[in-house]
């Protein structure tokens, strides 16, 4: 039996005097202004509507400006607006398999996620209620520490939701909506396939790039990639390879989503192989996510269909991935979310206003940059690859 299985007795941890400082640049940040959209923060999210709006109660049409706002200089504004990283943040995670299986880029089992609490300091986790609350007051400490789950994925619901019960722990979990109908969404679908059908990643991407300039040779990808620098690329997320990023690059800034589902379809297709094969048991479905709830997690928004450049979309496209991922939640499990994280950490001004319209009163990042005039939609969070990092893993 693993320790972590027979944790919920309160026995002694072995490694409680282990403890997470607050953070610092470790992450590969090093970054004063995190930039959005290509400006600087200070720029981007200079919000024209007050987002400490969502500490109120949702506005019945959010498409008008409430008539009810309330009178605060801006100077208290401002100080209201700012968090700094000595409140608190959460530790995220996303993928998990059961040992001997395949598994992909970052995904860990049960035991490697006990040994992950058990480092950081279980004394330093709040249960998710007492963070979300403490957040909302402004009360959280600079050792509050959450755990947060993002993309709705089946395995956090088998194999890291036990290990969280055992050790009397809750989290927050983020889903996007379309894959609770039945959708298929093509972002974990290709990851599966990537992972699980190819000797290696670096031979995935070899791959992929052959077949992208094969297909599309309009685009003229060695050109466009000739003075690609993964230096200056992602830098708020250390734990990529240089192949992880050039990769990312291209998918999301040379192809984007249209050219890339046609690269990869292709790929797949030549394998002999179908998405609805590759997707099954891939997500949680409503059920589960009642069954989280009634436990004491928090279920909260992570857009409909997790768009990679949300940041690039419409301000109506954003309300409308937002807005039915609301609805899916709040009906799904009777209860109106109040939080949220930004899938793949994008965003911009617009979204910030769509979700305070929405009602939503805390919003996680996904790294631990610096960000001028921090607001409660912006905590940071810190990747579990960078524990596995500092514990040597």
């Amino acid at each position: 039996m693993a320790a972590w299985q027979n944790a919920s007795g309160g026995g002694l941890n072995p490694f409680a005097s282990t403890k997470l400082t607050a953070p610092n640049h470790a992450d590969g940040c090093g970054l004063k202004w995190s930039v959005i959209n290509g400006r600087s923060r200070k720029t981007s999210v200079a919000l024209n509507r007050d987002p400490l709006r969502s500490l109120g109660a949702p506005s019945a049409n959010p498409s008008k400006k409430s008539l009810h706002k309330p009178k605060i200089s801006s100077k208290l504004r401002i100080m209201l607006r700012r968090l700094t990283r000595t409140s608190g943040y959460g530790l995220m995670f996303h993928h998990f398999h059961q040992p001997g299986a395949r598994f992909g880029q970052g995904s860990i089992t049960a035991d490697r996620f006990a040994d992950m609490l058990d480092f950081v300091g279980r004394d330093l986790f709040l249960p998710a209620e007492e963070w979300h609350q403490r957040a909302i007051e402004k009360k959280l400490g600079k050792d509050d520490l959450c755990i947060t789950f993002d993309d709705n994925l089946m395995c956090q619901y088998e194999i890291a939701a036990p290990v969280l019960e055992s050790y009397g722990l809750t989290g927050f979990f983020f889903i996007y909506s379309s894959v609770c109908g039945g959708n298929i969404e093509n972002l974990e679908v290709y990851r599966v396939f990537r992972s699980e059908y190819f000797d290696s990643i670096p031979a995935f991407y070899e791959a992929f790039e052959r077949e992208a300039e094969a297909r599309l040779p309009e685009i003229n990808l060695p050109g466009r990639m000739k003075d690609f620098n993964p230096a200056d690329n992602l830098q708020s997320f250390a734990f990529y390879t240089a192949e992880d990023k050039r990769f990312r690059f291209i998918r999301d800034d040379v192809l984007g989503p249209e050219d890339y589902s046609l690269v990869m379809d292709a790929m797949i297709a030549q394998r002999g192989l179908k998405k609805d094969i590759l997707a099954q048991h891939l997500w949680m479905d409503d059920h589960c996510l009642r069954s989280l709830g009634k436990k004491g997690h928090i279920i909260g928004l992570h857009s409909y269909s997790h768009p990679t450049r949300l940041c690039n979309l419409a301000r109506e496209t954003q309300a409308e991935e937002y807005r039915k991922n609301y609805e899916h939640i709040a009906q799904a499990i009777g209860v109106k979310p109040t939080s949220m994280s930004h899938p793949c950490n994008s965003y911009n001004r617009e979204t910030l206003e769509i979700l305070g319209e929405l009602g939503i009163r805390v919003g996680f990042c996904a790294t631990m940059c610096e960000i001028e005039d921090r607001g409660p939609l912006e905590f940071p969070r810190k990747d579990h690859a960078n524990i596995l990092r500092e514990m040597g893993a």
